[in-house]
């Protein structure tokens, strides 16, 4: 039983809203290849205009003077270099895709430190009412203006919370009641935004040396940046991201950003192009794809080892990364109960490091009374 648009968009847009709200029971991997698969599926689904996700907490709420638009992804660096070839070629900056809670800080007309708000749906995010407090929160910056970044949590804590750094950080920030675990999040800038007159500069590179320049000496992050020529360098890049610089960052990562050489005129050119409706054209992240495949579950075997049942499904054939899979763990049986899994379940089937793959999610889409075993 082949999975239908209308239960894929209600999946993502259940793990959205708890992705954005810090408690996602997926990774991001997963995430992003239900995305592609609907793309596939259904290139033009009205889900792909959100941008981020409605806050659901009570929480007092901004709406932003500049929208805080998504980015657009691709999967493989083969369609990383036919972007930038549509691009022009030529020179592009390549930076991390910190895997955090996106966020501003508003400075006021004397350049002090206005309130700090979530990106929200992109039009409206949520304050943040302990901002002030994170080390690397500027307290100073040019009047009437705003930074924009991503508020994450670094990989020193990992020890000491529990549960994955991004749900922490969003947890953290949503508090009403200050607590000693704000002083575990950094804000890493990306972005900068005037309110009263346009920002003059002649390439990425050179708009991260303005905002250095009027940060001072002030404590403060920016994420790692170089520039390279030529579309065929993104193999190179692709590569040593993906087998090196990723597991050396201080700050998880989920892939890395792309942005074609230019100024703002250019920029503004290339968007001109384009109905824009939920992000820029001028960048995209380029994101590992994850060794996922759906399936359906044949039969479900129980075996006994050292007192403990554990439960083993056998599935419609599939192959994962060049290799055939015809059987997924399903761990214990509350996890069966739980996600009532049964004969005839579809379901997703991811390699990891275990003996044979493991089974991460399902559609409730199910094809026989029994749901599963008793």
């Amino acid at each position: 039983m082949k999975t239908t648009v209308k239960e894929l968009v209600d999946k993502l847009n259940e793990y959205r809203t708890q992705y954005y709200n810090g408690s996602s029971d997926i990774d991001d991997e997963e995430f992003d290849y239900y995305e592609r698969k609907l793309k596939e599926m259904d290139p033009n689904n009205e889900y792909f205009k959100q941008v981020g996700s409605k806050i659901n907490y009570d929480t007092e709420t901004v709406t932003h003077k500049y929208p805080m638009l998504s980015m657009q992804k691709v999967q493989t660096s083969s369609d990383a270099i036919k972007w930038l070839d549509n691009m022009g070629g030529g020179k592009f900056f390549v930076e991390p895709k910190l895997d955090g809670i996106s966020g501003k800080i508003v400075y006021n007309n004397r350049g002090e430190f206005e309130y700090a708000s979530t990106r929200g749906d992109g039009l409206e995010g949520a304050i943040i009412k302990f901002a002030k407090d994170i080390v690397s929160v500027p307290k100073k910056f040019i009047p009437n203006s705003e930074l924009r970044g991503e508020f994450v949590i670094s990989k020193k804590f990992s020890n000491e919370i529990n549960g994955p750094l991004r749900n922490n950080c969003s947890g953290i920030l949503k508090r009403k009641e200050w607590s000693k675990e704000v002083l575990m999040v950094s804000f890493v800038i990306y972005d900068v935004f005037l309110y009263d007159r346009p920002l003059h500069f002649n390439d990425r590179e050179d708009k991260l040396r303005l905002i250095r320049e009027n940060l001072g000496d002030q404590i403060y992050e920016i994420v790692w940046l170089r520039s390279f020529y030529g579309s065929e360098e993104i193999n190179n890049v692709y590569d040593l991201y993906v087998n090196k610089l990723r597991n050396s960052y201080e700050f998880e990562t989920d892939g890395m950003i792309i942005t074609v050489d230019g100024d703002q005129r250019v920029y503004d050119e290339i968007n001109s192009k384009y109905k824009i409706s939920t992000f820029n054209r001028y960048n995209m992240a380029l994101k590992p794809p994850a060794e996922y495949a759906e399936s359906v579950i044949k039969a479900i075997h129980a075996y006994v080892n050292r007192r403990k049942v554990s439960f083993v499904a056998e599935i419609e054939p599939v192959q994962i990364m060049g290799i055939n899979i015809s059987r997924a763990t399903l761990d214990n049986y509350h996890n069966i109960e739980k996600n009532k899994i049964g004969i005839g379940t579809n379901c997703l089937i991811k390699r990891t490091n275990d003996v044979i793959p493991k089974i991460f999610d399902t559609f409730k889409n199910y094809v026989s009374e029994k749901k599963y075993p008793t």
